[in-house]
Formats: structure tokens, C-alpha cells, sequence
């Protein structure tokens, strides 16, 4: 089977995981990935001038990759899944929304692949600090903002002007702040209808808090040009008291104190914050995100029924744990009940996740957690995450939509100008006395169209 996807940096080839993947399905699969920058200029081309060799392609499942799909499908360009499905047990067993989400006038062109059922961002709080100031882990904003006042006046480890109290990236909202407002994503459902919550006057209350920060020195002063880099450098380097993300820049950090010798410091989980109803939310998936890929057939290639068995004998549940964990005393070893990778796991199963042609996150989620485990400072901060999460964690309404091509520029302008003037507000570039008027260039820019087309669909779910 030829198999194209978008880029990734482990070599397929010659990854220890292909010999796994072959002895469990019976298949060789070849792939090819499309390149990091402008990966869809390539495929469009190549489904355009019909010169398609490839028997199943995976892309990513933004509104622009949706698109792009719906494109193929409209014009006859992908396989018709519907009638074979049935004859595959495993892959009918999938969350039903990686089958039926982008479904066109009920025939089904794709399978979708789900983000893990974690969460992220997250509340990463140093713990050290927070004993050197005799605090215990904020519960809502106000302890926020009180905790981010005491690691800049109390300086814990005495870094003076490399002292940052909390560090984040450029966004339009950073959701483990904003949900203490009542707001975790974009667009919500309020009364039987989607908003868009950058609307409301909760996010002109969210916008005002974090500018507050700003204004007091207790948001990163270069939070605007912050990349993932960036700030794993600066909690790295152990200047970030507070941040907003997942499990690898804290467990980096912690790393290189065990290194280091210092077992007394580190940077860890706390529960989600509380809104003014006592409410604590958090966002599901990687920052939010439901469906993560869309894999189709090309119509071009003769062998769907190979590809769908295939996809079918790798998610048969006993080959699927065996493909991921590998073998009890070769790969993991069971302690208190529990599976822990042992060092040949990294060289022989570490990279599995790369052969996957679907993944069913939510299934996925609890064999995943092994990976958590190789590393003990990895280990050690996700039992934080996996533990203050439980029973918090939400999925966004739009998570598993399908494309709305009608209103796709207007999708990408609002986003992109929502994160603009949301960094504005935030470092005081622009007034937020003229928030209104933030509201009515976002509606100019397409705000309420988007909304039209959002319920349009969600009243017919």
C-alpha cells in the first residue's frame, strides 16, 4: 500500500516500528510525505492533474484541510466508503464522529482521526515558589493574581529583572485564564445557540484582567513574540513561575534539576481554576482541537478493500495493545499493576504512533499514557495534569464539525484578527475603551456570517 501524510520527521522506513506493523497486518506499507511548508499547493496538484499514486492520503483537519476534502469528494475525486464499511468490524467500532462528522448528504469519503482525550493547556505552577511564599496553589483569579504579585515581589530565587511571574504565546485567549470568565473556547453554546464569545462582555472582562497583569510586570513583557521555543527556554532556564501548557516544558525543566542534583524544585499541575460559579473547565484534545486528521481513498486506486482490512487488523484490540506496549518483559513490565516501558520500549515501539492511518483518541488515550512513563520527570508531571484534569476536561462544540466553505475567508480573518488586537488590548497598544468598536470591525470582518453557518448546523444535530 502507498500511503501519503503530512510531514513528519520520523523515517518511516527504516523506524523499528514498520517490522511491527507488517508482522501484525500482513501489509507493506509505503509512505511519502507531503512537504512542512505548503503541504496542500502539492496535493491539490496532484489530485487536479490526476496523477494520484497513492492509495490512502492523511492530512490534517483544520477548516482548510476540510475544505480541501469536501473539494475532492464534490468532484468525485475520493472513494465512496459507505457500503464497504460494514464488512469491517474494528473500524465500525470507532467513535462514531471519525466516520459520520464530515459525511456529505449521508455517504461517508473519510475516516477521522480524533485528538487524545487529554488536556491541554494546562495550570503549570512552581511549586517551590509557591512554598517560598507561603501560598497554596491558587484556586481561582484572584489567587492568580495574588500568587504572580508574591513570586514578583517575594523573587524566590533571587533573578531580579529575569524574573517572569507568568509567560505565555501570543492567542486570542489563554483558555486556563479565560475560563475563570466563563469563557474556554471561541465559540460556545449559550441558550440553544453558538456564540462567538470574543463577542461578549466577559472577554472584554478577560482582556482587561490579563492587561492588568501586563501593566504590573506580571505577565512575560515579550508574551507577543513568544514561540513554544521561546518559553520552553525561559521555564528552562527557571524564570517562569506560572504558565499555561503542556507536560514538556515542565518536565524538561524538572529534568535538568534531577540533573542537576536539586530535588526540591520543580514546576507541576494544579486543579483548573474556578469561574464565579465555581465552575472548572478545561480544554480537551491539543489546545481544544476534536477531529485532528482526515484519511480518504483516492479514486484513482484500486485498493480500498486492502486499505480498510489493513486499518481493520491494525485496531483489532488485542494486535492495537501489542502494536503499542509491545511484549511484558521486552518492552514494559507490569509494577503495582501497572505497565512501565522498559528501555528497549523507546528503540522498538517509541515511534508507533507515526503508522497509524486513524486514531480514535478517546480509545487510544489510556494504552497512550504508557509513553508518559518512560521518562520518570515526565512521568512525574503528567500524574499531575492526569490527575487535577479528571473531570474537568470539555470538548469544544466545533471540535468535530465539518467544513463551512462558504464562510472560509471569513473563518480565517476573523481568527487572525481576533489574536491581532486581543495582543493589543493585552499590552495596551490599543485602548479597551474601544472594545465596541473591536466588536463591530470583528462583525464587518464576517463574525456574524460564521455564526450563521455554525448554527445552521448545530440546529440540525
Amino acid at each position: 500500500l502507498r500511503v501519503l501524510t503530512t510531514y513528519t520527521d520520523v523515517d518511516r522506513a527504516t523506524d523499528p516500528s514498520r517490522a511491527w506493523v507488517e508482522e501484525a497486518t500482513g501489509y507493506t506499507v509505503v509512505y511519502d510525505t507531503l512537504p512542512a511548508s505548503n503541504p496542500y499547493d502539492q496535493l491539490n496538484l496532484m489530485f487536479v492533474s490526476g496523477d494520484v499514486d497513492y492509495d490512502y492520503v492523511l492530512i490534517g483537519a483544520d477548516a482548510l484541510a476540510k475544505n480541501i476534502f469536501y473539494t475532492f469528494a464534490a468532484n468525485g475525486l475520493l472513494t465512496d466508503l459507505t457500503d464497504m464499511l460494514p464488512q469491517y468490524e474494528n473500524i465500525m467500532n470507532f467513535d462514531e464522529r471519525l466516520l459520520n462528522t464530515l459525511a456529505i448528504d449521508g455517504r461517508i469519503y473519510a475516516i477521522c482521526s480524533s485528538a487524545l482525550a487529554l488536556t491541554n493547556p494546562n495550570n503549570m505552577v512552581r511549586y517551590d515558589w509557591l512554598e517560598a511564599c507561603g501560598l497554596e496553589a491558587p484556586t481561582n483569579r484572584q489567587e492568580v493574581y495574588e500568587m504572580l504579585v508574591a513570586f514578583k515581589e517575594t523573587d524566590p530565587d533571587g533573578l531580579g529583572a529575569n524574573l517572569i511571574p507568568f509567560s505565555c504565546t501570543a492567542t486570542d485567549m489563554v483558555a486556563t485564564i479565560s475560563a475563570t470568565f466563563g469563557i474556554l473556547y471561541d465559540y460556545e453554546v449559550r441558550d440553544g445557540a453558538i456564540i462567538d464569545t470574543r463577542l461578549t462582555p466577559e472577554y472584554k472582562e478577560y482582556l482587561t484582567f490579563m492587561h492588568q497583569l501586563f501593566s504590573e510586570g506580571l505577565l512575560d513583557p515579550d508574551f507577543a513574540v513568544n514561540t513554544s521555543l521561546t518559553l520552553d527556554e525561559k521555564v528552562a532556564a527557571g524564570r517562569v513561575g506560572y504558565y499555561a501548557g503542556w507536560v514538556d516544558t515542565a518536565s524538561n525543566y524538572l529534568q535538568a534539576l534531577w540533573d542537576a542534583g536539586i530535588e526540591d524544585k520543580g514546576m507541576f499541575a494544579i486543579e483548573p481554576l474556578q469561574d464565579d460559579e465555581g465552575r472548572q473547565r478545561l480544554r480537551s484534545g491539543h489546545n481544544g482541537q476534536g477531529l485532528s486528521q482526515i484519511g480518504f481513498i483516492p479514486a484513482s486506486s484500486d485498493k480500498a478493500a486492502e486499505v480498510l482490512d489493513f486499518i481493520n487488523k491494525f485496531h483489532d484490540p488485542e494486535t492495537f495493545v501489542w502494536l503499542i506496549h509491545g511484549e511484558e518483559g521486552v518492552d514494559y513490565e507490569v509494577v503495582d499493576g501497572e505497565r512501565r516501558p522498559l528501555d528497549a520500549f523507546s528503540e522498538r515501539r517509541n515511534n508507533m504512533h507515526a503508522f497509524f492511518l486513524v486514531q480514535d483518541g478517546e480509545a487510544y488515550f489510556d494504552l497512550w499514557q504508557l509513553r508518559t512513563r518512560k521518562n520518570p520527570a515526565y512521568d512525574a508531571v503528567a500524574r499531575t495534569i492526569f490527575e487535577t484534569a479528571e473531570g474537568h476536561i470539555e470538548w469544544p462544540v466545533m471540535g468535530f464539525s465539518p467544513a463551512f466553505g462558504e464562510v472560509s475567508t471569513q473563518i480565517t480573518m476573523v481568527q487572525e484578527y481576533a489574536v491581532q488586537e486581543a495582543t493589543k488590548f493585552i499590552a495596551g497598544a490599543r485602548s479597551l475603551d474601544e472594545f465596541d468598536q473591536f466588536v463591530e470591525e470583528m462583525i464587518a470582518r464576517g463574525a456574524n456570517e460564521i455564526l450563521d453557518a455554525y448554527n445552521a448546523w448545530y440546529q440540525n444535530q
